[in-house]
């Protein structure tokens, strides 16, 4: 089996955008999710039969009101509200330094992973990877728990997503 791998791209915006959500979700465990959609969900059914019963004074439909509020941010957080400002902020980072993105070049020989671009350059083997995730629009290759190289899909073939994956 060939061992050699060598791919370039140049980062597009949808690739940087992808990047970061899908990295916020592999931030965010499903735990985390599920305790919020569950709090979301307690706090807006009691926000809804506080108002519905008991609403004595305009205090007390106000406060019935805004728990119904927090409960839809809360059920809502990670799966709209988290993901729409992500995406603001990613398209403005990406937009602010366009100057600065430049084009990538991921080799992978012999077992070393070299990824390179003009302003940097790391060498990996595969001993030294953390771990390497797959998702539905990269691939993310962590060196450590937070520092990662991504290669988006669309620059690679089948073939060379199974040598990169074949690193772990």
């Amino acid at each position: 089996m060939d061992n050699k791998l060598n791919v370039s791209f140049l980062p597009t915006i949808e690739d940087y955008v992808y990047m970061r959500l899908e990295r916020l979700g592999l931030k965010t465990s499903k735990e985390i999710r599920m305790f919020f959609r569950i709090i979301g969900i307690i706090g807006f059914m009691g926000g809804a039969a506080g108002f519905l019963n008991l609403r004595e004074n305009i205090v007390q439909i106000i406060c019935w009101i805004l728990l119904m509020i927090a409960g839809l941010y809360m059920l809502s957080y990670y799966d709209i509200i988290r993901p729409s400002v992500e995406r603001n902020r990613a398209v403005r980072f990406f937009n602010y330094n366009k100057r600065n993105i430049c084009s990538k070049n991921i080799k992978l020989e012999n077992g070393v992973l070299t990824a390179a671009d003009e302003l940097s350059s790391i060498r990996l083997t595969g001993e030294s990877i953390y771990s390497i995730e797959e998702t539905k629009n990269n691939i993310f290759i962590f060196y450590d728990i937070e520092n990662f190289i991504y290669i988006p899909k669309r620059s690679i073939t089948e073939k060379q997503k199974q040598l990169i994956l074949e690193m772990k």
